[in-house]
């Protein structure tokens, strides 16, 4: 059976990329000592938050529409391949422009890890949504899995990083993705009637589409051109 692409799902994902790009942006500007910006502000941890929770939702819908009736076994190996690759790329490249806060766990091996975990509950829409709900009660009562990483610190991991996604409590976002989508709220939450209403949606969603690629090149591209004015 042939299944239409939810473009809304791609409009969504263009929209956490463009944010992505903005939020990158001024990071960039501080980076460059043009701007002084406090990233542990709350706006700006709220706006990284609302980054976060986009992505990681639309990763939970998209393993259930990968893997409508079961699990394909070379779309799992492929995508682990795949982002794992890209993640260990972007660990390689930070370590070199930011050594004593280099990514070892950012958005790329979180999401690498929980296509993953989330396999276990792919076809069991309630227990995602009770796992998702215990995760964000433990949260709320100051559990962490930060624990899982403190062990190889300072020998080999750094005390901070320039993007870190903890299994916990972000898994629970992935699994409520994939509770929303098991029960078929999907195909209504992403209408393409509600979405296309957003301006530049067919931009947004040929962002999304691509989403992956965008992230790896957009901020090589930033930062060069950022090199080119400070020289020109």
């Amino acid at each position: 059976m042939i299944f239409k692409r939810l473009i809304g799902l791609d409009i969504l994902k263009g929209l956490a990329v463009l944010l992505m790009i903005i939020y990158h942006f001024f990071f960039d500007l501080h980076y460059f000592q043009y701007l002084q910006i406090d990233f542990l502000d709350t706006f700006w941890q709220a706006f990284r938050y609302l980054i976060v929770s986009l992505f990681l939702f639309s990763v939970g819908v998209s393993l259930v529409l990968a893997h409508r009736e079961k699990i394909h076994l070379h779309k799992v190996i492929k995508r682990f391949v795949l982002l794992g690759i890209a993640a260990f790329s972007v660990s390689i490249i930070s370590y070199f422009l930011f050594p004593n806060s280099w990514i070892y766990f950012g958005i790329l091996h979180f999401i690498w890890a929980a296509s993953l975990l989330a396999l276990a509950v792919l076809f069991h829409p309630k227990i995602a949504l009770i796992l998702a709900v215990f995760i964000w009660l433990a949260t709320f009562l100051g559990l962490s899995d930060s624990l899982w990483f403190s062990a190889l610190q300072p020998q080999i991991l750094p005390y901070s990083s320039q993007d870190f996604v903890p299994i916990f409590p972000w898994l629970a976002t992935v699994f409520l993705g994939i509770s929303i989508a098991r029960f078929g709220w999907h195909q209504q939450l992403f209408s393409l009637l509600i979405w296309s209403k957003l301006p530049a949606h067919k931009g947004l969603a040929y962002l999304g589409k691509y989403a992956l690629w965008v992230y790896l090149i957009h901020q090589p591209i930033l930062f060069a051109g950022f090199y080119i004015f400070a020289y020109l």
